[in-house]
């Protein structure tokens, strides 16, 4: 389409076709469209225009053919006639938004007809009117509402027109202007409504056009009467105004931005190294271009512009045009880093300006001024933004769960390069002569189109490039840039034809779910509360298994018992029978009692046989039972895995954060520094690395500020000009080790020394040792830094850091070799939502020891242990910690300490809880839960 049109225009200027009326219109008519045919590649909305019609038209006033003046006049008949075949219903959902915004720019153009009255023309036109009006029109288009787009539209054409020929407007365009602000809240009054009756507002928009088309450029503009109120200078672009955006909104787009940000970081980082970089190019203009489209969407245009100059800088350096160096890539990383600074903002709920020095930089490299990437100076965030950084916590966003999502339709600055190209294809409107039009080259290119829309161009390219098309393409692109690449149609013989990659950047797209954090913690609550049943309901079971044997000796013993009385009673008889011989007298009555203790005797016999029989009956059901327990246990095991894994985090998502307050901090104190990371893959729970994240922020400025010695010192003492700070992960059983450490001059043991006397936090004759002494910073208020700065000498540092480790479980040990560095070993519970637990006994009570504590299980010998007993203060040394030894039952009632007896060998439990250890003994260690 673009090339038919500029086909056109380079025919006017080489002077080989006449400029007719037809030809102006039809120039007009086709500008109009380019708009749309971004936006369809933006969001996918279809071009209301007939391309393919507007494509014919421009070939047959290229070839001169004498009909294309009422093919024009079809064509903008059918343009026409697509417009008004809208449909009158739109989502409630987007209709609330549009309803929101479009009333937002009516009250500015209604502001400005309150202003007009009791004045005399001409008025002079605004840029925030002029704003509005073009608003409007792109926001009545994307929400596809027609009529709308006919009016608003004729309205930003006139509007538009007085604008560039800086006229003021007359008392009939003041009166256009109110009557089309009218009619634009009637069309939106009447969407969705039963009664498909519609106003017609053919005649309005035809006023509007001939307004329109009566405007001449004047000299005279200092004639115009501009109104007080709305000739307000402008601010000067050093402080541009901040723009104001829907808090709402902007939380849900932060959390997306900031994962598009932290990949962007890593691209540029992998990037820098050489490693795969035309894999790495492709997904940051890829983050790039996702974070324009959503900061746009959540009306925060300074980081949409940003991303729009940033993307358009890194497609001239994929294409060749631009020369990828250091000085490149530190602009890159400053532009990145700059989009950080504004999202903290927006998470801070403050207004976001923007960066138009940056801005305005980046254009300059586009354009080809090489002088702009010299000497790039660091950007640094304002102080009362960096105190946001430090304490993120202050600052809350509570998003209330909704039904639906809202989207904000907001300016692009692409718009207004487009409308450059329409104003530059106008002819002089007072010359009835043919004139030279200005140069195609001095005219801005469109920007590069989107990433959707260089995928479906790609996917109709060939693969291959033969050798003898590679030239043509130089003169195209020479012809039509001068500030960024303009986008090549695919039709053309000498449009640039690049084979699509084979593969795109990143791993395959997974699918995520965004579920409410209390319902995750609910859900986690629920699946602890399963193993706690589950755990009652084996002790039930093991309590069954006990009574069970203990049937089976109650049965084992009637059994004797009924053997015996057999023996017994037929003693009994026999004895009788001899004695009845003797006497020779028989009584037929012995003869039944014998029979009757024989029955007796084998009914008992059944009895405890029935109850055998119940034994194993009861053994049978005990042994599926606890078969079924083994595999709820299993299934409970794997549901608490999962759970546990959506909590888990790697502190790979905060190392860009991290490397950027390091970089920042460097900058201020005038030293250089880098941040390396080893196991930056190893996960955390989201609660454990939230509450550390301003911990671990303090002691990476404090090791710039404190360790980090500046490059000059470096150098003369051996070491490299950047300092090093290094982190580095790795877990150990339900614990995870986090090590810090920088290669600095170590910590100054004497200025802490001599800081700790000025404070009276020593005696001066206090001996303590230089371990006792790095202790010391971890006391409020303690700082050694000579001055006060965003970055440290505030006294607010270590003991924080302190604190929060040890609410969270966690211990933390310094150590320091004057020269060498300091090293900062932070141990930190693996999870705070379930942990195993080692079930003990001490007397009639069951306690419970969460494992991470437990450090291990020594075994003493029954003499050593008594020994130990019997001192004022035990203690027990292993792997060179001394442990204090107690009894558990001293720490819980004041139990007296007994020993298990027969029991050559003692079990005693060491545990550790932050700075303090000890060994405890009990009863009965039971089982581990």
């Amino acid at each position: 389409y673009s090339w038919s049109i500029e086909s056109l225009l380079n025919r006017l200027i080489n002077r080989t076709l006449v400029r007719t009326p037809p030809m102006v219109q039809f120039i007009l008519l086709a500008a109009d469209a380019v708009p749309e045919l971004v936006e369809q590649l933006e969001v996918g909305t279809e071009p209301t225009a007939d391309i393919s019609l507007l494509m014919a038209r421009a070939t047959a006033f290229a070839d001169g053919d004498p009909n294309a003046a009422v093919l024009t006049i079809a064509a903008t008949a059918t343009t026409e006639a697509t417009k008004e075949s809208a449909a009158l219903e739109m989502d409630p959902v987007l209709l609330d938004i549009f309803a929101k915004e479009t009333a937002g720019h009516l009250q500015v153009i209604n502001d400005y007809l309150d202003a007009c009255d009791g004045h005399h023309a001409p008025f002079h036109v605004t840029d925030k009117l002029y704003r509005a009006c073009h608003t409007l029109h792109g926001s009545a288009n994307m929400a596809n509402v027609d009529r709308g787009v006919a009016v608003a539209g004729a309205l930003n054409r006139f509007v538009r027109r007085v604008y560039d020929y800086k006229i003021g407007f007359q008392k009939s365009g003041v009166d256009a202007l109110r009557a089309a602000a009218k009619a634009l809240e009637t069309i939106v009054g009447d969407i969705n409504k039963v009664d498909r009756s519609r106003t017609d507002f053919a005649v309005l928009i035809e006023h509007l056009t001939n307004l329109t088309n009566a405007v001449e450029p004047t000299t005279a503009d200092d004639e115009s009467v501009e109104i007080e109120v709305l000739a307000a200078p402008e601010e000067p672009s050093e402080a541009p105004e901040a723009v104001a955006f829907d808090a709402e909104i902007a939380a849900i787009f932060s959390e997306e931005a900031a994962e598009l940000l932290e990949a962007a970081d890593r691209a540029l980082s992998s990037w820098k190294t050489g490693t795969d970089s035309r894999e790495q190019v492709e997904e940051l203009k890829r983050h790039l271009h996702t974070l324009k489209g959503g900061a746009r969407m959540a009306g925060i245009a300074p980081m949409g512009n940003l991303s729009h100059e940033l993307e358009a800088l890194i497609i001239n350096i994929d294409d060749g045009r631009i020369a990828a160096n250091p000085q490149i890539h530190d602009i890159l990383q400053q532009s990145i880093d700059e989009l950080h600074r504004m999202r903290d903002t927006v998470i801070a709920g403050k207004s976001v300006s923007a960066a138009t020095e940056l801005e305005q930089r980046i254009r300059s490299i586009n354009a080809g001024d090489v002088s702009a990437t010299e000497a790039p100076q660091f950007i640094e965030a304002p102080a009362e933004e960096l105190a946001e950084v430090e304490k993120p916590e202050t600052v809350e966003f509570t998003i209330e769960p909704e039904d639906t999502v809202s989207m904000v339709i907001v300016d692009t600055p692409l718009n207004d390069e487009l409308d450059e190209i329409a104003r530059a294809a106008k002819p002089a409107p007072v010359e009835d002569s043919p004139t030279e039009l200005p140069e195609l080259s001095s005219l801005e290119a469109l920007p590069p189109v989107a990433e959707k829309g260089q995928e479906q161009i790609e996917e109709r390219t060939p693969e291959k490039v033969e050798p003898e098309q590679a030239p043509k393409k130089v003169t195209a692109k020479k012809k039509v840039t001068k500030k960024a690449p303009a986008a090549e149609p695919v039709d053309q013989p000498t449009a640039e034809v690049r084979a699509a990659p084979a593969k795109r950047g990143g791993a395959a797209r997974q699918e995520f779910a965004r579920i409410d954090a209390e319902l995750l913690e609910d859900l986690l609550n629920a699946a602890g509360e399963i193993s706690i049943y589950h755990s009652r309901l084996s002790q039930q079971i093991n309590s069954i298994d006990f009574h069970v044997d203990e049937m089976e000796q109650t049965v084992v013993r009637l059994r004797e018992q009924l053997r015996k009385l057999e023996l017994e009673t037929e003693a009994q008889i026999m004895h009788s029978h001899q004695d009845t011989l003797v006497a020779q007298d028989f009584d037929p009555l012995e003869l039944d009692r014998y029979s009757n203790i024989q029955q007796l005797s084998r009914a008992l016999a059944e009895s405890a046989a029935d109850m055998d029989s119940l034994k194993d009956l009861l053994q049978t059901l005990t042994s599926d039972a606890e078969t079924l327990l083994v595999q709820q246990s299993r299934v409970t095991a794997e549901l608490q895995d999962g759970l546990m894994r959506t909590r888990m985090v790697p502190f790979q998502r905060h190392v860009p954060r991290l490397t950027r307050l390091v970089r920042q901090a460097a900058s201020e104190a005038g030293k250089r520094a880098e941040l390396a990371v080893e196991g930056a893959s190893g996960e955390l729970d989201r609660q454990v690395l939230d509450k550390m994240l301003p911990p671990f922020e303090h002691m990476m400025r404090n090791a710039v500020v404190h360790g980090i010695e500046k490059a000059e010192v470096r150098q003369a003492a051996g070491k490299p000009a950047t300092g090093r700070i290094t982190v580095r992960l790795h877990r150990e059983g339900a614990e995870m080790i986090i090590d810090v450490s920088d290669d600095g001059a170590g910590l100054d043991v004497e200025s802490i020394r001599r800081k700790a006397f000025e404070k009276e936090l020593l005696k001066p004759d206090s001996k303590i040792t230089d371990d006792e002494i790095m202790q010391l910073i971890l006391t409020p208020g303690f700082s050694t830094a000579d001055k006060v700065t965003q970055s440290a000498g505030r006294g607010v540092g270590m003991d924080v850091v302190a604190n929060e480790i040890k609410q969270l479980g966690g211990s933390l040990q310094i150590s320091s070799v004057t020269g060498q560095g300091t090293n900062f070993t932070i141990r930190l519970p693996f999870t705070l939502a379930i942990t195993q637990a080692l079930i003990v006994r001490t007397g009639e009570e069951v306690y419970a020891l969460p494992l991470p504590t437990v450090e291990g299980v020594a075994r003493i010998a029954r003499a050593e242990l008594e020994n130990m007993l019997s001192q004022s203060e035990p203690s027990y040394e292993y792997g060179e910690q001394v442990y204090r030894f107690r009894h558990l039952g001293m720490y819980l009632g004041g139990q007296s300490a007994t020993l298990p007896e027969d029991d050559s060998f003692v079990p005693v439990i060491l545990v550790r809880a932050g700075e303090h250890s000890a060994a405890l003994l009990t009863d009965e260690m039971l089982a581990s839960q």
